[in-house]
């Protein structure tokens, strides 16, 4: 039995529908905002993809650590061919060719050539290689993380 006057019954029941309401209209906005544009992944993933390979050409495999997912298969072996590459290898340029995306829900699938140019230390010895891989990335809370890699890695000797 509900003790309220019908006014303040009226009452409650509209505030609690205008509650109902706004909770609705916030979760809206935050679904849109949440879902980027197939324009905005694919940027944010080749962005991504970009820093990644100027961390590792500029010596700085620190930097590019925290990009590598840690549930990733393979990590700790990418981690060993970039210090080791970096030790036995000076003046890297890796460029990126043909780059192309496929895009999913929070997941990015880069396909790219690229040829790595480098001196061999200790002799100075100039080197070419290519190659052709494929970068998995997941768009996070903290940024995009690097889940899966496929082909030939640029990273290795």
């Amino acid at each position: 039995m509900n003790l309220l006057p019908p006014t303040r019954r009226l009452a409650r029941l509209c505030l609690q529908c205008c509650a109902w309401a706004w909770i609705c209209l916030l979760q809206g906005a935050h679904a849109q905002a949440a879902a980027p544009s197939a324009f905005e992944m694919e940027q944010g993933a080749r962005g991504a993809l970009n820093t990644l390979i100027v961390a590792y050409a500029g010596n700085q495999p620190l930097l590019a650590e925290p990009m590598l997912d840690e549930a990733m298969i393979g990590r700790q072996v990418l981690l060993d061919q970039m210090r080791i590459s970096l030790n036995q290898q000076t003046q890297i340029q890796v460029s990126l060719r043909d780059v192309r995306s496929s895009i999913g829900d929070n997941v990015v699938a880069v396909s790219f050539s690229w040829e790595k140019r480098f001196l061999q230390i200790p002799a100075m010895t100039p080197v070419l290689r290519s190659g052709r891989a494929i970068f998995m990335w997941q768009r996070t809370a903290q940024g995009w993380r690097l889940i899966g890699i496929s082909g030939d890695s640029p990273f290795a000797l």
